[in-house]
This record gives C-alpha cells, structure tokens and sequence, in this order.
C-alpha cells in the first residue's frame, strides 16, 4: 500500500522505455530502484524526475536517438465548429511547444491575469484561464508577424451593414470561422478598418501592370465571394488564390477586379489541367459560372449552383463590383496633409 497506482504506471513506462539491448540485470536494478524510491514518500512528479535521470544515464543517447519519433508524431488539430461556434483541438506538443505552453501559462494563466474587472474575484477554471491566455499569445504573434511580412491583417472578418448596425449575427473570418459580430468587433478594437464600396476607384484596376493580385484586391474577393467560386468546393478564402476568370494572363488577360474571382489550388490547378473553364457571370449565384471541358461526364451534368447567399453586390461588369478604400491612416493623411487631424 506504500506505492500508489501514479507510482506504478510510473515504474512501468520508464522499463518499456528502455532500449532491447539492455540486458535483464540492468532492467532488474532500474526496477528495483524505482520501487525503492516510491516506497520512500516519493511524490509521483518526483518520481517521474528520477525516471528521466535513470534512463539518461542508462542510455544516454535515447534523447537524441527519439528525435526523429517526436518529430513524427508532432501534432496540433482543431475541428470544424458545432451549432455551438466551438471547436474543439487537439495537440501532441514536442519538447518546445510543451515549454513555451508552459510559460504561456505563468505568464498568462495565472488567477487575476487578463480578467478586466479587478473589483470582482476571478471565478475562471484553470482551463478556461489557459484558454484567455492563448488567445492574448497568439494575438500578439500575429500582430508582430503581420507587421514583419507587411499583411493587410492577421485575419479579415467579412460583416455586412446590417450586422453591424444591429450587432446580431455572425461574421466569417477569411478562413471559414463564424464569429459573432460583437466578439468581431472586438478583435478589431485597434486594428485598421477597410470599407468595401461600389466604385470604379481606389487601386483595383492593375491592368498588364502585375499578374497576381494585390493584397486590396484580395481584401475585395474575400468581401465579394467569401470563399471558393466552385460550386463543389468550400474552400476558406485563406487558403484560395486569386484566379482571373475571363481571360488568362497568358492570353492578354487583365488584373482587374471584375476580371478575378476565388479559387482554391486545386480548383485552379483543375483548370489549368484538364481544361475547365470559368466565366464571370452576375447571375451566377456565386457570381462566376463554371464550365466542364466537352466530351467529359460533366458537360452532360454540370454542377448545379453552390447552394447559399449570393455575393453582397451583384458583379455586373464594366462596374467593379467592389472597391477598397485605404486603410485610415492614409486617408487621413490625404486629407490633412499628411498631418493629422486634431482630436
């Protein structure tokens, strides 16, 4: 009864750890020190540290020889949301996310931290502390990463005006996720805005200048479209390419914004290859109509319409269907001078 069933599975993991070539001497004396050790007052974590100890000493290359296994089995996963608008993640964490979780959780975690009313007691759990404190990290590296790769944002919510007057509803984020719009608003508390009209303006006719899409542009399909233009595909628009719809680059086409739509790689890997064609279309639900290459089962039985909502504006061409003013700080900077308005 001196040794609890912690100690055990303790005892039992660190043997199977060890390598064949140990012989059943050693494997005798390990287990024996253990037990020893349990049987001590030991605590379970303190056991577990011995355990590293033993086997390093034992086999010290098992640390350098198990790293290509950790590498392989290095995972992180997240699930689609439920009706809820939760997901649910699973991790298994290398050596280095497990430490820099940990900090993240003496930094973050701890009772009191990141809780906005200091007049009341934090009632959080430690999971759902852990989670707030996730949620500031990553705040904070992509804020510093899109600075440093010049990204119009870390992540773009699409949110039309009725939502935002009424704050009802949920937004999209460029990579699928339903937010509701109050939670949107602030996460962007602090972060630029962008406006999406219908003009003719403002940077999102390129002409012959550039091939690909500028990052305005991109900003617009994502308002436009949402996602993918396939009606098979439902793909995110973080992971879509800006693909131009009516005549190729290649063949004189123009990188203008009534000339491009979304596509996934695949679906635009699909065009290129096995001669699928697309036409921007207003009446088209989404806005862009698909064709089959003849003689293939799919120009006898086309894929229907992608099910759901039209884009916001209808896309009737020559008039773009969207244009993007600037980020506030340069239209402030127009209209002052460059100097900015006292407040």
């Amino acid at each position: 009864g001196t040794i609890s069933a912690g100690h055990l599975k303790i005892i039992n993991t660190t043997l199977a750890a060890l390598p064949d070539e140990i012989d059943d001497d050693e494997r005798h004396r390990l287990e024996a020190e253990l037990i020893a050790l349990a049987a001590g007052q030991c605590t379970t974590r303190r056991l577990q540290e011995n355990a590293h100890r033993l086997l390093d000493q034992i086999d010290p290359g098992r640390t350098e020889r198990g790293a290509g296994e950790r590498a392989r089995r290095r995972s992180v996963t997240c699930s689609g949301q439920g009706l809820d608008l939760m997901a649910r993640a699973a991790m298994t964490m290398d050596p280095q996310l497990a430490a820099l979780m940990r900090e993240v959780h003496a930094r973050w975690a701890q009772p009191g931290r990141l809780w906005p009313d200091e007049q009341t007691p934090d009632d959080r759990s430690d999971g759902q502390r852990m989670h707030d404190a996730l949620v500031h990290a990553l705040t904070l590296a992509l804020s510093a990463d899109a600075s440093k790769t010049g990204a119009a944002a870390a992540i773009v919510v699409r949110i039309d005006l009725d939502q935002l007057a009424t704050l009802a509803g949920c937004g999209h984020t460029d990579a699928g996720i339903r937010v509701p719009v109050d939670q949107a608003i602030a996460m962007a508390r602090g972060n630029h805005w962008f406006l999406a009209l219908c003009d003719q303006e403002i940077d999102l006719k390129l002409y012959r200048s550039r091939r690909t899409a500028s990052r305005y542009q991109r900003l617009a399909l994502f308002a436009a479209y949402g996602g993918c233009t396939h009606p098979d595909c439902d793909q995110d628009a973080r992971h879509c390419q800006a693909h131009h719809a009516g005549t190729p680059w290649a063949a004189g086409g123009l990188t203008n914004i009534d000339e491009l739509a979304l596509t996934s790689a695949d679906c635009h890997a699909m065009i290129h290859d096995t001669g699928w064609a697309t036409i921007p279309d207003p009446r088209a639900p989404q806005g862009v109509r698909w064709i089959p290459p003849t003689g293939t089962p799919r120009a006898s039985n086309p894929p229907p319409p992608k099910p759901g909502p039209p884009p916001l504006t209808p896309l009737d061409a020559p008039i773009l269907p969207f244009a993007l003013l600037h980020d506030l700080d340069h239209a402030i900077a127009r209209h002052t001078g460059g100097h900015e308005a006292a407040a």
